[in-house]
């Protein structure tokens, strides 16, 4: 009887966690299609061309099976149906402390793709909150967020407008934000 009432209380402490963690999600994510709407400026860290406007990037690791390559392979795909708007480019940025081979690992998902080993990737992935830490394994592998971050150049400056958050990205509400940009 006891072990049952233990198997209860901990199903029921598991259920609060979740929704005491999930909570928060709710206010963050208010709209549909896992799409976090931001305001906020941030500091780039790397060149841009004058006549990228919108920039998508990526965060992960080169070699990254789990988690990079159906996203980037998901990413590829809505790249091609923005392919009219020749003001946006994406940037897959390595994680790896000793990373190398980035621009071959982001070309290999679409020729337009550009990849970035940052020599001081802090700041920026504090600035946009990017989780990321290597594996208490020691195989070599990190863990990571997978999302996608719109920023877009205003003035003299770069803003966050978008965090794309849900697995599989929601390629209707990614494309559907920059038409709506369009008009």
């Amino acid at each position: 009887m006891r072990a049952h009432f233990q198997k209860i209380l901990l199903s029921f402490l598991a259920l609060v966690a979740v929704l005491v963690l999930g909570f928060p999600m709710l206010f963050l994510d208010g709209h549909k299609g896992g799409v976090i709407k931001l305001d906020k400026e941030v500091t780039i860290s790397f060149d841009v061309k004058d006549n990228v406007k919108d920039l998508l990037l990526y965060f992960g690791y080169v070699g990254c099976e789990d988690i990079c390559l159906p996203a980037l392979k998901e990413i590829a795909s809505i790249y091609d149906a923005l392919s009219h708007k020749k003001s946006v480019q994406i940037y897959f940025i390595n994680l790896a402390k000793k990373g190398e081979g980035s621009e071959l690992f982001a070309r290999y998902f679409h020729k337009d793709f550009l990849g970035l080993e940052l020599r001081d990737i802090g700041p920026l992935q504090n600035q946009l909150r990017v989780y990321s830490s290597a594996s208490l394994s020691g195989d070599g592998k990190i863990s990571h967020t997978g999302f996608l971050y719109r920023i877009q150049r205003y003035k003299n400056g770069f803003k966050l407008r978008s965090i794309y958050v849900t697995k599989p990205f929601n390629a209707a509400a990614i494309i559907e934000d920059f038409t709506k940009d369009e008009m």
